[in-house]
């Protein structure tokens, strides 16, 4: 008969292999360096100045990303100055992407749409009006919600042209949060809501390896085995004719 202490231990340890995983997670990303993924390049929309449709998509590493507005005005792809107009806090030069021809009723949020989950994405933002502000990042899946991060600490835009925008990301820690769209936005924006993006960076996540069932591994064993006995036969001097 099993004792009442080896039956409680044996049902604590059913217990804990049946516990369900933890929850996947989405963590803020402050640099740009935390995401190792694809660059999408706003230069492909075309040439400074270019009025970009909201609804506009491109392809990229294999996947569509779509870029709308609030209200589905129009956006520009502008370049940093001086090889552009814009006076922003990108690096000289940098292709961008702007909402700055978004009639504004308040903010001007822009949403990424993704043909496909992803893991990772983030960008650079700097605000046409000068002074301090503050951004968010949501992400969805498939409608739903599934977490968000903060500019922290605010930027602050003085049209230095000098790399200083600030990187905002997110990180889906498990395939169950990964998103298929996002919202960037302001909070407490200057009187102008516009604001503008340089190149953002997203990462897909890999696909699991398949691991080889126990049943595949001993036929592999068995059939390792023959080749080895073959060879050492093969190996093996011939008897002598005369023995």
């Amino acid at each position: 008969m099993r004792s009442p202490r080896r039956s409680r231990l044996a049902l604590l340890c059913g217990l804990v292999v049946a516990a369900p995983p933890a929850a996947a997670q989405i963590v803020g990303v402050p640099t740009r360096s935390g995401i190792t993924g694809t660059t999408i390049d706003w230069a492909t929309l075309g040439p400074d100045g270019t009025v970009v449709p909201s609804g506009t998509t491109l392809g990229v590493g294999g996947v569509q990303v779509t870029m709308t507005t609030s209200g589905g005005g129009p956006m520009s792809r502008e370049d940093q100055a001086p090889c552009g107009q814009d006076m922003l806090d990108f690096f000289p030069c940098e292709h961008l992407l702007s909402t700055n021809l978004v009639p504004l009723t308040g903010l001007a949020p822009l949403t990424f749409t993704f043909s496909q989950p992803i893991a990772a994405f983030g960008l650079n933002l700097s605000t046409h009006g000068l002074g301090a502000f503050a951004a968010f990042l949501d992400a969805y899946r498939g409608g739903t919600f599934v977490g968000s991060t903060f500019l922290s600490p605010p930027g602050f835009s003085h049209a230095s042209s000098d790399g200083s925008a600030p990187f905002i990301g997110l990180l889906s820690l498990g395939a169950a949060t990964d998103f298929d769209s996002l919202v960037l936005d302001q909070t407490g924006a200057p009187p102008a809501g516009w604001f503008a993006v340089n190149g953002p960076v997203f990462a897909v996540r890999a696909a699991p390896t398949a691991v080889p069932e126990p049943g595949s591994l001993t036929l592999l064993g068995i059939g390792l085995a023959a080749l080895a006995a073959r060879a050492t036969a093969a190996r093996r001097p011939a008897p002598d004719a005369a023995g």
